[in-house]
């Protein structure tokens, strides 16, 4: 169930341009930025930078979950490249439909036939129900934890996030949380952190 649900597991790169403030001019600080640097103001200027993020296929025509805040950024985000499992091959995406109160976004990459995808769970499911997350966490790609279903809360304008006891880190962002079957419960998103642990 696992390796099938891994190979449907896609690594994001997506690159964006990012407003970079050097701060208070100093005698120390350039005169200007540097000529790969695109000027935008006298204090500020934008910058490329790589972001990694998961992402799960969702059906047969090359449809791709994601996190919405992997892709945010509108007119800033230069390009997304998608990685299959244990490949190499490079493919670009578009994005389809970004829903930020929901943190999910949609992708469409001209995938070849016959991967596997991963479907949804219908309904709730009970607190107890293992869950596992795939993502790269800190770079290690293909990770995968196991937790359990802690809870469902009820956040601002009505969302219903799924609380889980599965570890997850930057680099998680996008990637599928799923039960014993292999079906999907949910997006990693964010986690949690209080004084007393997270």
């Amino acid at each position: 169930m696992l390796n099938r649900a891994e190979d449907a597991v896609v690594v994001l790169k997506i690159v964006k341009n990012i407003v970079i403030n050097p701060g208070p001019m100093t005698p120390m600080t350039p005169a200007k930025p540097h000529k790969k640097h695109k000027t935008i103001d006298a204090q500020f200027f934008k910058e490329k930078r790589v972001f990694l993020c998961a992402g799960y296929i969702a059906d047969r025509y090359g449809h791709i979950v994601t996190a919405a805040h992997c892709v945010a950024g509108g007119e800033d985000v230069v390009s997304i490249s998608v990685y299959l499992h244990n490949e190499t091959k490079e493919y670009r995406a578009t994005t389809v439909l970004v829903k930020p109160l929901l943190d999910v976004a949609l992708l469409k990459a001209n995938l070849p036939r016959g991967l596997p995808y991963l479907a949804s769970t219908s309904g709730y499911q009970p607190s107890g129900t293992h869950a596992y997350a795939i993502g790269h966490p800190l770079d290690l790609f293909y990770t995968v934890t196991e937790g359990l279903v802690s809870s469902y809360m009820r956040g601002d304008h009505g969302i219903l996030w799924l609380q889980s006891s599965t570890a997850i880190n930057p680099g998680n962002s996008g990637g599928p949380l799923i039960d014993d079957q292999g079906s999907v419960l949910g997006v990693c998103s964010f986690i949690l952190i209080a004084p007393w642990g997270s």
